[in-house]
């Protein structure tokens, strides 16, 4: 668990781990990212089994993260979000299914909003097959079923596992092996903040790992429902730089001029916004 200058949120999400997680024998670590807001001594305090990493600066969610897997004695390991609140023993229902797997496995679960509605925490890789097919509509001839296998996202049936192009990082459960995957045995760090987990999971598949969603457990994330700008195009741009990265400039233009003009086709001003965002970066970036 990474902080950053959200002592009372975290502290409540620490709370949860130790109220609900009675059954495992686990440690929590907690990386403070050197935080601004107070010092990080109160959380040992407070919690006084916890391990209690400190970074002078920032790192960043992937570095932060990194501090914490070296402090790490597990087989098991959770990447869990500092506003990720616990309402079960998520932690061991999510970690039997996880063992249960018969492939190597990367476990994300269901997440809700506090007031219970869905996040959509399995999402397809960015593809430019699917954009095309969006822009033409033909999502609408699909089943059901295809709509939540290819499209995922709204489309997924929160009830029923799936395996998912990329998972959110708020909950990311794997067996410590799954490092082999990356450079120097450490998560990528290439993004500061957003966009890591998608590029973690892009690079895990590339290694024949299955990203599974499944609703064998449930949190709450205490994210807001509507993204800030500033937040919107940060992702924006990262996302765009993980497919230049990993498909190539050509690429990358055509799917976000598409996902531009499938926007701008749809009469809605949040996503018309969001097409003048892609068409900033598209046109801005090399």
């Amino acid at each position: 668990m990474v902080n950053y200058n959200t002592f009372t949120t975290t502290c409540r999400a620490i709370e949860s781990v130790f109220t609900y997680c009675t059954t495992l024998d686990f440690e929590l670590i907690l990386v403070d990212n050197g935080s601004e807001e107070t010092a990080p001594a109160p959380f040992k305090e407070r919690f006084p089994s916890l391990i209690l990493v400190e970074s002078k600066r920032n790192l960043g969610f992937a570095g932060g993260n990194n501090l914490g897997i070296q402090a790490a004695k597990g087989k098991y390991l959770l990447l869990l979000n500092p506003d990720v609140i616990l309402q079960s023993d998520a932690l061991s229902l999510a970690l039997n299914r996880l063992k249960s797997s018969s492939r190597p496995t990367i476990l994300g679960i269901k997440l809700t909003y506090e007031d219970g509605s869905i996040q959509h925490t399995a999402q397809p890789l960015p593809s430019l097959f699917l954009e095309i097919l969006v822009c033409l509509r033909f999502q609408k001839l699909m089943s059901a079923s295809a709509r939540a296998r290819y499209l995922q996202g709204p489309y997924v049936e929160q009830e029923q596992e799936l395996e998912a192009g990329w998972l959110w990082g708020a909950f990311l459960m794997f067996e410590r092996t799954a490092l082999q995957a990356f450079d120097q045995q450490r998560l990528p760090e290439d993004f500061f903040l957003y966009g890591e987990d998608m590029q973690w999971c892009w690079q895990w598949k590339r290694k024949g790992y299955t990203r599974l969603y499944s609703p064998v457990a449930t949190a709450i994330h205490l994210q807001a429902q509507s993204p800030a700008p500033e937040r919107m195009q940060l992702m924006l741009e990262n996302e765009y730089q993980l497919v230049l990265s990993m498909k190539g400039w050509w690429y990358a233009k055509a799917l976000f001029f598409i996902r531009m003009v499938t926007f701008l086709s749809v009469k809605s001003p949040s996503l018309r916004e969001q097409a003048l965002r892609i068409r900033r970066t598209i046109f801005q970036s090399k």
